[in-house]
């Protein structure tokens, strides 16, 4: 048996000097080239955005990542320790590149979801506003879009943070696969067959491009349903007749699940297919691999869901921030089709005043509304979330089945599917 936990934890150990000297050796010196020396913000945005980096997360796409090359690379030979295969460049650079496109979707969702907090700590706009309010740069302002000057700062850097996370995340995937000789940091990079690089390495690497900029492109159009398709229009998710609510509940149902596969999924997917293809998988294994990742990746979310609303959560962020934002999560609509009238009154209720209300003012009758459409949905949410899940990691553990893997890599991955809708944080 696969001791998971210990495994993620010692992948994290090991990738963490990775992220420290990308940033320190490569990524400091692109940010502060050509910058004033004694441009405080500038460091300050880099600290910002390396702590950010640094400061937490279960690593997930890069352990899977590095246990996907694993499974191919060692079907039928012993298999090194894991400080090995981390210090493999091309595959080092891969996991750093799915963590740092996975960091800047996060940092970019903070600002679009307004969270101020992430894994306890606070959010990259948040620390950039207190900046403002500390060193302001201009005494006044009163846009269209903004009525002062520390939500502009906040906003527009922290947009900028996200970006740089963004394309560094490319810049490696555009380059992980070809010898250091071929690369410049930071430099657009012009190649083509030579002696050190094959047709073989260039078709591996645009693959490993092509991957990553589709990824980036589906979870742009998965955040754009977050933001959009998943907000929930109460006045229409009728109670009047069974039909009605059975057709809400297809509709909104649907929704989140297209949602979850591009903007959850697709980067699992990514992190997954990227090191079996640098191990050399084949496309048997391939779309093995990616039916795994789909199906792990959205009990992932629906667990996360879960725990939003869960008393025992660990994640470090406010309690019920769906709720809140009014979103149509699958666990919302399914409670809005199953409760009775009464129930789904009240719960219609909370979610239409979830994005008038001022979560910035400490108030009690809304927080205590807030906990009784909390209970609501885990009454009648609950169970028929928690049967999908089951379901979706049934689904992930067949599709490894289907394919030959090392007995490494099967334990591991195994184990993985249970650890996601397992996990309190």
């Amino acid at each position: 048996m696969c001791d998971v936990v210990r495994t993620l934890s010692q992948i994290a150990g090991l990738f963490q000097p990775v992220i420290v000297g990308h940033f320190h050796n490569i990524l400091r010196p692109g940010i502060v080239s050509g910058m004033c020396a004694d441009d405080a913000f500038v460091s300050y945005l880099y600290q910002t955005l390396e702590g950010f980096v640094l400061c937490g997360g279960k690593r997930l796409r890069p352990a899977a990542c590095l246990m996907a090359y694993r499974a191919v690379k060692y079907i039928d030979k012993p298999a090194p320790p894991l400080e090995e295969d981390v210090a493999n460049r091309s595959l080092a650079n891969i996991m750093l590149a799915a963590e740092l496109l996975h960091t800047s979707t996060l940092v970019h969702d903070d600002i679009m979801d307004e969270d101020s907090l992430r894994r306890g700590n606070p959010t990259v706009w948040k620390i950039l506003r207190d900046w403002e309010q500390q060193h302001p740069h201009q005494q006044q302002h009163r846009g269209i879009l903004f009525h002062n000057s520390q939500d502009l700062f906040a906003v527009s850097h922290g947009i900028l943070a996200g970006n740089i996370l963004t394309s560094e995340a490319l810049r490696l995937s555009s380059t992980s696969a070809l010898p250091p000789s071929c690369t410049t940091p930071c430099c657009p990079v012009t190649f083509g067959v030579t002696e050190d690089v094959t047709r073989a390495t260039l078709s591996l690497q645009n693959e490993l491009e092509r991957r990553f900029l589709d990824a980036y492109t589906v979870v742009n159009l998965g955040q754009v349903l977050d933001m959009v398709g998943c907000q929930l229009p109460t006045e229409q998710v009728s109670t009047t007749t069974e039909s009605n609510s059975v057709r809400d509940l297809t509709k909104w149902t649907a929704t989140y699940e297209y949602m979850m596969a591009y903007k959850t999924a697709k980067l699992f997917e990514l992190s997954v297919c990227t090191g079996a293809l640098i191990a050399g998988a084949t496309p048997e294994q391939l779309a093995g691999l990616t039916k795994y990742a789909h199906a792990a990746a959205i009990a992932f979310q629906l667990q996360d869901d879960v725990l939003d609303i869960s008393d025992n959560s660990q994640k470090g962020r406010e309690f019920a921030s769906d709720i809140r934002q009014g979103k149509a999560t699958m666990l919302v609509t399914t409670a809005l089709a199953r409760a009775p009238p009464d129930e789904v009154a009240i719960l219609k209720e909370v979610l239409c005043s979830a994005s008038c209300n001022n979560q910035g003012v400490a108030n009690e009758a809304w927080e205590a509304r807030v906990h009784e459409a909390a209970r609501i949905i885990n009454k009648h949410g609950l169970p028929v979330v928690k049967e999908r899940i089951h379901q979706l990691v049934l689904e992930a553990k067949a599709s490894l089945e289907t394919i030959s893997l090392s007995t490494e890599g099967i334990q591991f991955l195994t184990a993985l599917a249970d650890y996601l809708v397992e996990r309190t944080y």
